[in-house]
C-alpha cells in the first residue's frame, strides 16, 4: 500500500496485478464490493479496516506481486493465508493486513530496503511505537526527501506525539486524501470520535466511498 492510496482505494492492489479480465470485473463492481466489505469481520477493528481499504503500503512495483496468493487473500479477506505463503516485505504486508503488526515489525526489523522501511514505519504507527516510526520515516526521507509514504509516516507519528505544528507542516505537502487518511488513523488510535467522523467525512468526499463513514460510525460504538 503506498500511502499513495489512489482515488480508487480498493482497486489499487488489483489493478497492479495486471490481469485484464479481473480489471474489467473490478471496474464494474468496485463500489458494490467496497460497501459490502464494510460489513465483514474486519470492520470490527477500525484501524485495520482502514488499513485494508486504503491499502496504503503495498509497493507492488518493488515486490513483484505473487499474483495468485494476493488475489485469493483479497477475495477471501484471509491475509494470514497470504502471510503463510509469502516472504520478506510481502509477508510483512500480509501480516499488517491481517492485523498482526507486532509480528510484521519483528519480521521487518533491521531490513534497510525501502519497501521494508515503509512497512516497518507503518506497522510501528499501528502499534503506537511512534519513536520507531519516526526513525524509519527520517531514514527514508534522507534517501528521498519527496517520499510521500515517509512523509505520511512522519506526519502520523508527529501528530500522535502531540507535535501538531510539525505534523501540519508535513501534512500540507501531501495530497488531500492521504492527509485525511493520516488524520483518520490517529483519531481512531486515540478514540477521538469527533475527529474520526471529520476525517472519515473528508475521505468519503474525496474518494466517493461511504465505507469510510461506516468505519467512523462503528468505532464510535465501541
Amino acid at each position: 500500500m503506498a500511502y499513495m492510496a489512489a482515488i480508487r482505494v480498493a482497486a489499487l492492489p488489483r489493478q497492479q496485478m495486471h490481469h485484464r479480465h479481473r480489471q474489467r470485473r473490478i471496474a464494474e463492481s468496485d463500489r458494490e464490493n467496497m460497501d459490502a466489505a464494510a460489513e465483514n469481520t474486519a470492520v470490527r477493528r477500525p484501524m485495520m479496516r482502514a488499513a485494508t481499504i486504503g491499502f496504503v503500503f503495498c509497493v507492488p512495483a518493488v515486490f513483484g506481486l505473487s499474483v495468485g496468493v494476493w488475489e485469493r487473500a483479497f477475495d477471501s479477506g484471509d491475509f494470514s493465508y497470504a502471510a503463510r505463503r509469502l516472504n520478506g516485505p510481502e509477508k510483512g504486508l500480509a501480516l499488517i493486513l491481517a492485523g498482526r503488526t507486532d509480528e510484521a515489525m519483528r519480521l521487518l526489523e533491521g531490513r534497510r530496503d525501502t519497501a521494508s522501511l515503509r512497512l516497518y514505519g507503518y506497522a510501528a504507527c499501528c502499534e503506537g511505537r511512534w519513536a520507531l516510526a519516526l526513525e524509519a520515516a527520517k531514514e527514508l526521507l534522507q534517501r528521498n526527501g519527496k517520499d510521500k509514504e515517509a512523509q505520511a509516516i512522519l506526519a502520523e507519528a508527529l501528530l500522535a506525539l502531540g507535535d501538531r505544528t510539525g505534523a501540519e507542516a508535513v501534512l500540507e505537502k501531501l495530497p488531500s486524501h492521504i492527509s485525511a487518511y493520516v488524520r483518520l488513523r490517529v483519531a481512531l488510535k486515540f478514540g477521538n470520535a469527533e475527529k474520526t467522523r471529520s476525517a472519515a467525512a473528508e475521505l468519503e468526499r474525496l474518494t466517493g466511498y461511504a465505507v469510510w463513514r461506516r468505519i467512523a460510525v462503528f468505532s464510535g460504538r465501541r
